[in-house]
C-alpha cells in the first residue's frame, strides 16, 4: 500500500492536463498517433513561498524516500481527489533559501495509473 503524503504547510498547486502520445512521422510525410495511455493525466506544480526551514526538510525528506520518482503515494490536491501520484522524473524540486531560516520550493508531481 502506497504512503499517503501530507505535506507540512499545504500549497497553491498549478496543475496542467496531458496526454501520453506516440506519435511516429513516416517518409511519405503521413503521421500516425497513438495513445499510449487510456485517458490524460494531471500534473502538478506545488510551490511552497517562505517556508521554514523544518517543513523544507520534511517536504525534502518525503522526496527523498520516495527515490525522487521511483515510488508511488496518494496525495489529495486541494479541492480535488485523492489519487495515485509520483514525483515528475523530468522536474528536479528547487529549494531556494530566502532568508536565515525560510525557503521557497518548487516540486512537481503527476498522477499515474496504477
Amino acid at each position: 500500500m502506497a504512503e499517503t503524503w501530507t505535506p507540512p504547510v499545504d500549497p497553491w498547486p498549478d496543475y496542467e492536463l496531458a496526454q501520453k502520445v506516440l506519435v511516429t512521422e513516416f517518409e511519405s510525410g503521413k503521421v500516425k498517433t497513438k495513445r499510449l495511455w487510456a485517458s490524460e493525466y494531471t500534473r502538478y506544480d506545488l510551490p511552497w513561498i517562505n517556508i521554514s526551514t523544518t517543513d523544507k526538510e520534511t517536504i525534502e525528506a518525503f522526496w527523498q524516500a520516495r527515490d525522487g520518482a521511483y515510488d508511488y503515494f496518494l496525495w489529495t490536491p486541494k479541492g480535488g481527489v485523492q489519487g495515485n501520484y509520483i514525483f515528475d522524473p523530468d522536474f528536479n524540486p528547487r529549494f531556494k533559501q530566502t532568508s536565515s531560516n525560510t525557503w521557497d520550493v518548487t516540486m512537481r508531481v503527476r498522477e499515474v495509473p496504477i
